[in-house]
């Protein structure tokens, strides 16, 4: 009776997988799904030969964990990039759910003149890439957009922070990015260290980078979740110590119990600096202090999953979540312009993004530091004449 149990608990558990292959797929979207009907040019022959140059070969390389390219640990230490720290760039995707193409819009718009921004898309049209570049040129700059086409692959490409690899340096300031195994499937790490030649240190767990909360001292916070998804389990609990600190130069690991939300560290804390820190949750004051840390404290909003610390800085602004809750959105405002006197702070309605995405601002870019990119070839960022 029990192997019977099991064996018909399997199958389930098999038919669940393929009912949410399908259910999770997202249709790529269309141009007019970017509100691009002014961007109806049509490429250039040269253009086109070009897009088709660096799209080739690009399916080899999009491959999960056991087939990527990576590097063994050798005795140097790493240091995780900071938020805080120069960005050169900000990465997104051009997948719109929840009202992201807005949030987006907007953070794009708002964006320093030093930061470059990197679209990242799995749709296959050539025109629609040349409409998507033309798009955030308009918003932005022609020069300072760059679209990078992935193959197909994956439930969702959306989570930018979760998907896109960690940016890390070694003491002799060499540059990696530390790829992690993704649970949705999706896994661009490779091409994106093509794209600046950067080596991959493996990270062989499931493991989301909305879920550490690091400074430049080696302090980093994870929360210890356990949750199923589609194509794998994140259970940061089991992830031993040693990978934080071999990996991402975690010289203090803080583990936070998971007491809200879907288990991400990005959501419940935020390092300002190296020493200050904000959370919404009390009952992680006392830890956090008894760490040597300022802590303070922000309010928490009605909006279901919404929350005041998933905000993101970029060099001198911070792009700060608002949910159409005038008190609470002014107090925590008020908060960050109060800790960040020498910032410009942006507020972006987000409720839908919360709600429904269980997400934030923080959720969907990835911001790296001002590296030189490489590999042109997979890199669309030409207008057409």
């Amino acid at each position: 009776m029990k192997f019977k149990f099991l064996s018909t608990f399997s199958f389930l558990i098999f038919l669940f997988s393929l009912f949410t292959q399908n259910a999770f797929s997202v249709e790529k979207p269309k141009a007019t799904d970017l509100d691009l009907t002014s961007f109806k040019q049509s490429p250039s022959e040269q253009t086109l030969e070009r897009i088709e140059s660096y799209n080739l070969n690009l399916d080899s390389k999009f491959k999960i964990s056991s087939s990527r390219r990576s590097l063994k640990l050798s005795a140097t230490s790493y240091t995780t990039f900071s938020e805080w720290e120069e960005t050169g760039y900000l990465v997104i995707s051009d997948e719109d759910r929840y009202e992201s193409n807005r949030i987006k819009k907007e953070l794009v718009e708002n964006l320093p003149e030093d930061v470059n921004l990197i679209v990242y898309t799995q749709n296959q049209d050539l025109n629609y890439q040349q409409q998507l570049l033309s798009y955030y040129e308009y918003v932005l700059s022609p020069g300072r957009v760059n679209i990078l086409k992935l193959p197909v692959g994956g439930v969702t490409n959306l989570w930018t922070r979760d998907n896109t690899p960690i940016a890390v340096t070694d003491s002799n300031s060499n540059a990696f990015f530390v790829d992690a195994k993704y649970y949705y499937n999706f896994e661009p790490d490779q091409i994106f260290g093509d794209v600046f030649d950067l080596d991959l240190l493996e990270n062989p767990y499931f493991f989301e980078g909305g879920n550490l909360v690091n400074n430049t001292k080696g302090d980093c916070i994870v929360v210890n979740r356990k949750r199923r998804y589609p194509f794998g389990t994140s259970d940061t609990a089991a992830i031993p110590d040693t990978v934080f600190s071999d990996l991402y130069g975690c010289t203090n690991l803080i583990r936070l119990e998971h007491l809200k939300g879907i288990g991400h560290s990005d959501e419940v804390v935020k390092f300002l600096n190296d020493t200050s820190l904000v959370t919404d949750t009390q009952e992680y004051v006392d830890l956090l202090e008894s760490e040597g840390f300022s802590v303070t404290l922000l309010p928490e909003p009605e909006t279901e999953f919404g929350t005041y610390i998933n905000s993101l800085i970029v060099n001198d602004v911070i792009f700060v979540p608002s949910f159409n809750e005038s008190f609470f959105d002014t107090k925590a405002l008020d908060i960050y312009k109060k800790l960040m006197p020498n910032y410009k702070l942006i507020q972006i309605e987000s409720s839908k993004l919360s709600s429904m995405g269980q997400g934030g601002l923080h959720c969907i870019t990835m911001t790296y530091p001002p590296y030189d990119i490489k590999n042109l070839t997979q890199i669309l960022n030409e207008t057409i004449e």
